[in-house]
C-alpha cells in the first residue's frame, strides 16, 4: 500500500486531474501523505499538483479562527468554554489563530488561490488559470508554499497559450 488509504492499484485508476493542498505543520494528516501520493502516482498523462503551506497546521484549513473569535467576540472567554462543550476547541485555537501562529488569512488565501486556479483550469478549460498552477509563479510570488506539479506536456501547452 502507498498509505494506510490508497493502493498502488487505486491511485493507477485516478485518470482525472488531482490537487493536493496541505501544512507542512500537521500532525493530524501529515504532509507525508500527500509526498506518498504525488509520488505514487506515475502514470502517463495524468495531472497531479501538490502544494504544501510553510507553516500551517490541520486547523489552518478549517473555520476554528471563526468560531474562536466568535465566542471571544460575545464576551465568552477561553476559561468558560470547556462549560459548554468547547475545550478540544481551546488548543487548537491557540495554536493557529494566536500572535505566533502563521496567519489563518494567509493560509485561507493560498487555499482559495490554488483550489479555484485548479477547478477553473480544470473544470472551465479557463487556460489563464494555468498561470497560477505553474511551478514559476510559486516560486516567484508565493514563498510560504513549496510547489509540485507533475505533466510537463501540458504545461508546455499552457505556456504556448499565454505566451510564455
Amino acid at each position: 500500500a502507498v498509505s494506510n488509504q490508497f493502493t498502488q492499484a487505486d491511485l493507477s485508476r485516478i485518470d482525472l486531474p488531482v490537487m493536493l493542498i496541505g501544512g507542512t505543520e500537521d500532525v493530524a494528516v501529515p504532509i507525508d501523505n500527500n509526498d506518498l501520493v504525488y509520488d505514487a502516482i506515475e502514470e502517463p498523462g495524468r495531472v497531479i499538483y501538490q502544494a504544501d503551506i510553510i507553516g500551517a497546521n490541520h486547523t489552518h484549513f478549517s473555520n476554528v479562527c471563526a468560531i474562536g473569535n466568535f465566542l471571544i467576540n460575545s464576551g465568552i472567554n477561553q476559561s468558560s468554554w470547556a462549560d459548554f462543550g468547547a475545550q478540544a476547541l481551546i488548543e487548537p485555537y491557540n495554536q493557529t489563530c494566536g500572535p505566533e501562529a502563521l496567519p489563518i488569512t494567509s493560509v485561507v488565501r493560498l487555499q482559495n488561490l490554488y483550489t479555484v486556479s485548479f477547478f477553473k483550469r480544470h473544470l472551465l478549460n479557463d487556460f489563464h488559470y494555468g498561470q497560477y498552477l505553474q511551478p514559476q509563479y510559486s516560486e516567484a510570488a508565493e514563498p510560504l508554499v513549496n510547489y509540485r506539479y507533475k505533466n510537463f506536456i501540458e504545461l508546455y501547452d499552457i505556456n504556448n497559450r499565454l505566451g510564455y
